[in-house]
């Protein structure tokens, strides 16, 4: 797991992390608890009366069009709050809702901005994607993520000099917060088997890896690409997690709409990170996954 520097360029400033209620902010704080999110703990950010305890908590609606209470030395934002299900309407509020994130890093100075995009923009196109690759949609959320950082892009020209510095992070799937974990913890699943005998690979992160590149990332310099993506190493295949995670499952023919590989180029981050990234693998997945709150089969 690639660690961020503890040295003295590490900013004292702790990241405001938005989107705490959902799958991946709930994976993160159990990781921060377990120790093991590098440098300044996030204030964790959910919505006015979900009742989460803790001084590190601060209650607020994101779309209210009020700005927090936000505590000194509050520096770097963290912005996981989305949606990724429901009609046009509902998947347009992922536009909404990094928008508000940048606005608020713009009036108060809390850049840099880390935005949760998603692979999905890249769509079904063949080999592993870079940042500079066509974007391709396949499905609603994917299209609602690619105009998300469409408008993003916009708002940072129309902030002008005051923009903050702003990355939307193209995430693979992380381990625990995807539908194959999902799945996994309902009961038996069925996974699709190619012609050449073979099931679907994913890129995928673990939830203690993406703490680790995050802290990573906001402890960074300079300013940061528009776009980045987040993934370990390589692909891993899904019936490999199903057997690592002790899971019932079985094959079934994919039909032809099924994506057998999905790949990201992960060259600028490690980069970026200064360290090897972590490879894909299916143990180190599930373990992350039940650090994360994940509960699967027995």
């Amino acid at each position: 797991m690639p660690s961020a520097s503890t040295d003295s360029t590490m900013p004292t400033a702790r990241p405001l992390l938005l989107g705490a209620s959902g799958k991946v902010g709930r994976a993160l704080r159990r990781v921060a608890e377990a120790g093991l999110w590098p440098g300044p703990l996030p204030l964790w950010q959910h919505r006015p009366g979900s009742d989460v305890p803790g001084e590190d908590v601060l209650a607020w609606d994101i779309l209210s069009g009020r700005d927090p209470r936000l505590p000194p030395g509050c520096r770097g934002v963290i912005a996981l709050a989305g949606v990724t299900t429901g009609d046009a309407d509902a998947l347009a509020l992922n536009t909404d809702l990094a928008l508000a994130a940048v606005d608020l890093a713009a009036r108060h100075g809390l850049g840099p901005v880390l935005i949760a995009s998603s692979a999905a923009v890249y769509g079904r196109q063949a080999g592993a994607m870079a940042e500079n690759a066509p974007l391709a949609p396949a499905n609603p959320y994917g299209a609602a993520k690619a105009a998300m950082e469409a408008a993003v892009a916009a708002r940072l020209i129309a902030l002008g000099a005051d923009a903050p510095s702003v990355c939307c992070l193209r995430i693979g799937n992380v381990g625990g917060a995807d539908q194959l974990f999902a799945a996994m913890a309902r009961g038996p699943v069925t996974l699709d088997r190619f012609a050449d005998g073979q099931g679907p690979r994913r890129a995928y992160l673990g939830a203690a890896d993406l703490a680790a590149i995050l802290a990573g990332l906001l402890s960074q310099g300079g300013a940061l690409p528009f776009a980045l993506n987040l993934a370990a190493a390589g692909t891993v295949a899904m019936a490999d997690i199903l057997d690592a995670a002790g899971a019932a499952w079985r094959w079934t023919p994919a039909p032809q709409t099924a994506l057998a590989e999905l790949a990201l180029d992960t060259s600028l981050l490690a980069g970026l990170i200064g360290a090897p990234l972590p490879r894909a693998d299916a143990a180190a997945l599930v373990a992350q996954a039940r650090l994360g709150g994940w509960v699967g089969p027995a």
